[in-house]
C-alpha cells in the first residue's frame, strides 16, 4: 500500500486547526474576563444559588417521603403501602421537575455560552441524543438506549455528539433481573459525501485466555460485507474490519489511520460505521461527559473558566479522531 505525503499534510494541518479551535488562549482570557463582570458575577452566583435550592428541596422531600411512607405503612398495612406509592410518583415528578431545571440552568449558563465561544451556531438538546439507528451500528448490541447532552457543532461536516448508557438485562431461573451494562460512553456523527462505495464497519476486539481474539456485542460480517484484513498486523490484532466494497474501503485503511486508532484503542475500544453519507464512531470511555453537578459543592464551583477546561480535556479528543477519519477521503 502506498502512503501518500499529501494525505499527512492535508491531516497535520486540519489536527492543528482543531487543536487551537479547543486550546485557543485567546477564548479562555475572554471567558475569564466576561466572567470577572460585576454583572456576570451577579447572574452566576444567583443562578447557582437556585440549583442549590432545587437540590435541598429534593432532599428534603426524599427524607420526608421516607417518613410518611414508614408511617403509612406502620399503621395501615396495604392500604398504607398503596398511598405511599401514590405519594412516591407524584414526589417523583417535582423531583424530576427540579433536576430538569438545574439542567437547563446548566446548559443556559454555563455549558452552551463556552461552547458558542468556540462554535458560535452551536446547539443543546440536554435530554437528547443522535438517532438510535446509529447506536445500533457503532455500539455493542442493547436492549434500551440513554443518550444525553446531545450537542450539534453546527461545522462543516454536520458533526453530532451525545453521551450514551446502554444495556440489556436478563432474568435467572428463580426471576431475578440483572443489568448488564453494553456500552458507557460517547457518540460522534457526522453528515457528508464521504466517497465511499457501500459501506466499512471498524469495530475493536478482545484476548482472551492464551491470547485468543474475540469480538463481544458486535455483529460479525453481514448484509453482503466482507472481513478485511490490513496489513498492519497489531491493527488486525486490536480491530476487525468489515466492509461491502473492498476497494473502496481499502482507501480509507491507510498506514496513518491504522495507527492513529490503534493508539486510541490503548485508551479504550473505539468503534466506527462510515457509508456514503455519513460517518459514525462511539468511544467506550466507561463515564459521561458535560453532565450537570448533582452536589452542592460541584454547584458552589460552577464557573465558566472550569467549563471551557472540561470541553477542552473531553471534546476535543474526540473531535480529534473524527477530523482524521475525515482527511482520508
Amino acid at each position: 500500500m502506498i502512503y501518500d505525503d499529501r494525505n499527512i499534510e492535508r491531516t497535520c494541518l486540519l489536527t492543528t486547526k482543531k487543536q487551537h479551535l479547543f486550546s485557543n488562549k485567546e477564548v479562555l482570557r475572554k471567558i475569564q474576563e466576561v466572567e470577572k463582570s460585576p454583572e456576570k458575577q451577579a447572574i452566576l452566583r444567583a443562578v447557582k444559588e437556585e440549583m442549590s435550592l432545587n437540590r435541598s428541596k429534593n432532599q428534603t422531600q426524599l427524607l420526608l417521603l421516607v417518613f410518611v411512607v414508614f408511617i403509612l405503612m406502620a399503621f395501615f398495612k396495604i392500604l398504607g403501602f398503596v398511598l405511599g406509592m401514590v405519594l412516591l410518583i407524584f414526589s417523583g415528578n417535582w423531583y424530576q421537575k427540579r433536576n430538569k431545571k438545574n439542567h437547563i440552568s446548566y446548559v443556559d449558563y454555563f455549558l452552551l455560552p463556552v461552547l458558542r465561544e468556540i462554535l458560535p451556531n452551536i446547539k443543546i438538546d440536554y435530554e437528547g441524543g443522535i438517532e438510535e439507528a446509529i447506536f445500533d451500528l457503532v455500539t455493542p448490541s442493547a436492549s434500551t438506549y440513554q443518550p444525553n447532552c446531545h450537542i450539534l457543532f453546527k461545522d462543516e461536516y454536520n458533526t453530532e455528539f451525545c453521551n450514551l448508557y446502554s444495556y440489556h438485562t436478563n432474568q435467572d431461573s428463580e426471576g431475578n433481573t440483572t443489568v448488564i451494562e453494553d456500552f458507557k460512553g460517547q457518540v460522534l456523527m457526522a453528515k457528508y459525501a464521504t466517497g465511499l462505495v457501500g459501506h466499512v464497519r471498524i469495530v475493536p476486539t478482545s484476548r482472551g485466555f492464551f491470547g485468543r481474539e474475540f469480538q463481544v456485542g458486535y455483529k460479525k460480517a453481514e448484509n453482503g460485507e466482507k472481513k478485511i484484513e490490513t496489513e498492519d498486523i497489531h491493527f488486525n490484532e486490536t480491530f476487525n474490519v468489515y466492509g461491502t466494497d473492498e476497494v473502496s474501503s481499502r482507501t480509507l485503511l491507510n498506514p496513518y489511520l491504522l495507527t492513529v486508532l490503534s493508539e486510541y484503542r490503548e485508551k479504550y475500544p473505539v468503534t466506527i460505521w462510515m457509508d456514503e453519507n455519513k460517518v459514525s464512531v462511539s468511544f467506550y470511555t466507561g463515564y459521561q461527559i458535560l453532565q450537570a453537578p448533582s452536589c452542592r459543592k460541584d454547584i458552589e464551583n460552577l464557573s465558566l473558566s472550569t467549563e471551557y477546561e472540561k470541553v477542552q480535556d473531553s471534546l476535543s479528543d474526540f473531535y480529534d479522531l473524527l477530523d482524521t477519519i475525515n482527511t482520508q477521503l
